[in-house]
């Protein structure tokens, strides 16, 4: 694919253009990553100026270089643009060089502190059960379009760059996908970021929000704030959109049935023949505290649900034209059960599937939430009838790092989760410490916190950890380029009634922190090993570290069965 630098640009605030016109093949922002024939995105950082490695871009063959910096010195043969804000730029040229694939999915933006990835699962998942075929990305894991598409993400970010973003919305249409879920971070959903500013939402989903991330945003305010961006992006377009690549439009047939002149212009600009518009809507959760809040941001209508049936009852969910209830929860061998409720002001339901006993092979009562939020969004994105919908729910399956149990034949429970914050703690753990004390076991937790990140939350997490387990084990989750033991030493300050050394421990090196707490274990006991869950590895300042945490608790497992035999 390639495509004229100055055609990308054409539409931008341009301050200045040195060079002449050129020929370019890709979009990168990390020099590290330029192959001949690419842009080069300067991008400031929150360490080094990507301006700094617009020499070393060149020389391994970039023809462009989009900046915002001013520059003295330019290579002949290179065209220079500047521009005000590159983030945004390189989010608008992403955009244009990969034809604005989001004008021709159906696009489904899923928001909230705790429990996106799942929800995005969930949403891709039912809607390839149900014949439609579409594609995703999370922090988990991205598909371009079925079950059978899936791969692990190598990364550690939600939202990826905005150049990332729009490939794998291209990908996604070019598989033929008519449909798109974007797990939709704070960070991609900021301004400051324009990971998302180019992407054409439908439909915007918003799970919760806690306090989380304040080292980018430095209020909940501004974090709320920016999360809320994505149900205004949804009044920014007008939903029409084309699912026939202009690739198909070939024949004599689709030409001579169509009133435009030409295929070409048929796909490009015909608001009859070829475009559909797309119903945009929200969904929101009613019982988080910032409900009401949510309710009123943006014009697109909005469907609610709750796992209180109180939280349907109330004047918001009455302003609301259809609200979800989850009634009677509980937690079986088979999975979660519930009562589903479906309270319609304005749609109709057959009366016969207003109340109906539910059943998904998942574990945690979290996951209702998720389920729901899931059944909302592809009922009204996709049309297809509540029933059908119900009917697969039972094929759901979890997602890699979130509530998977590690059994090699131990004689107490291990359970790898990415709970990592204090709000991720208090939904997990309530539950498992009653199952556990229950029978008089102890619940061990091993958990660390992420370096150069919100620090506010530290003690947060020891002082929920302690309340809930018998043993907590800190250990190094992403130290980055902090000191491992300082950063433990501020989650351990909120710790309450532990001794150091016998029932809470500091262990940055996590591999032998692990082990540590399964020589503690005595049958019936459970481990939670939290914060990496599906990641690939642990960065320092200086390096990254190869690491899945299903491989080293098995291993460490495995270790332990053997010197006990």
């Amino acid at each position: 694919m390639e495509r004229l630098f100055l055609s990308l640009v054409d539409g931008l605030d341009i301050i200045e253009v040195v060079g002449n016109n050129c020929q370019v093949d890709s979009i990168e922002y990390d020099s590290r990553k330029v192959k001949p024939g690419a842009v080069f995105c300067a991008l400031p950082g929150l360490h080094v100026d990507g301006k700094s490695f617009i020499q070393d871009a060149i020389q391994k063959g970039a023809t462009a270089i989009l900046h915002e910096a001013e520059l003295t010195d330019f290579v002949s043969g290179v065209c220079y643009a500047r521009v005000k804000d590159v983030r945004f730029a390189m989010s608008y040229i992403s955009a244009q060089f990969y034809d604005e694939p989001s004008k021709k999915l159906k696009v489904i933006g899923v928001t909230g502190t705790e429990g996106k990835s799942s929800t995005v699962s969930f949403i891709w998942q039912l809607l390839n059960l149900l014949g439609e075929k579409c594609g995703y990305f999370s922090t988990v894991s991205y598909a371009y379009g079925g079950i059978d598409t899936e791969e692990k993400n190598p990364e550690h970010q939600t939202t990826p760059e905005s150049c990332t973003v729009q490939e794998r919305l291209y990908r996604m249409q070019e598989a033929g996908s008519k449909y798109a879920v974007v797990e939709s971070s704070s960070h991609g959903l900021s301004e400051k970021t324009a990971r998302l500013a180019h992407v054409l939402f439908d439909a915007g989903v918003w799970l919760n929000v806690t306090e989380e991330h304040l080292e980018f945003h430095k209020t909940f305010e501004n974090y709320r704030n920016d999360k809320a961006n994505l149900f205004r992006k949804l009044d920014e377009h007008d939903h029409k959109k084309c699912f026939i690549p202009m690739r198909h439009l070939q024949s004599q047939e689709q030409v001579e049935t169509c009133s435009c002149e030409s295929a070409v212009e048929c796909c490009e600009d015909c608001r009859d023949c070829m475009y559909e518009t797309v119903p945009s809507f929200c969904v929101i959760n009613l019982d988080d505290v910032s409900a009401n809040w949510f309710s009123q941001v943006g014009k697109t209508p909005k469907y609610g649900f709750t796992v209180q049936k109180n939280n349907a009852k109330t004047d918001l969910a009455q302003r609301l034209p259809f609200v979800l209830v989850a009634t009677n929860i509980s937690e079986t061998t088979n999975g979660i059960c519930f009562t589903l409720e479906a309270y319609s002001f304005g749609t109709q339901l057959k009366s016969d599937i207003l109340a109906i006993p539910i059943t998904v092979p998942l574990v945690g009562y979290f996951n209702v939430q998720n389920v729901l939020a899931s059944i909302l969004t592809v009922m009204h994105i996709s049309g297809i009838a509540f029933e059908r919908i119900i009917q697969v729910l039972a094929s759901l399956k979890p997602i890699t790092g979130r509530m998977f149990f590690v059994n090699e034949g131990q004689d107490f429970t291990v359970i790898i989760d990415y709970a990592h914050t204090p709000s991720s703690f208090e939904t997990i753990m309530p539950s498992l410490a009653t199952v556990t004390h229950r029978t008089g076991k102890k619940l061990i937790s091993v958990f660390g916190s992420g370096g150069e990140r919100d620090t506010t939350k530290r003690p947060e997490q020891g002082r929920v950890a302690s309340q809930y387990c018998d043993i907590v084990i800190l250990a190094d989750e992403d130290p980055r380029g902090e000191d491992s033991m300082e950063l433990l030493n501020m989650i351990a300050a909120g710790v309450q009634g532990k001794e150091l050394d016998k029932t809470l421990f500091l262990i940055p090196d996590r591999k032998a922190a692990i082990r540590k707490a399964f020589s503690l274990c005595e049958p019936g006991d459970m481990v939670l090993l939290l914060g990496k869950g599906h990641e690939n590895s642990i960065i320092f300042k200086d390096y990254v570290m190869p690491y899945d945490e299903e491989t080293e608790a098995r291993c460490a497992l495995k270790e332990l069965l053997h010197a006990n035999t």
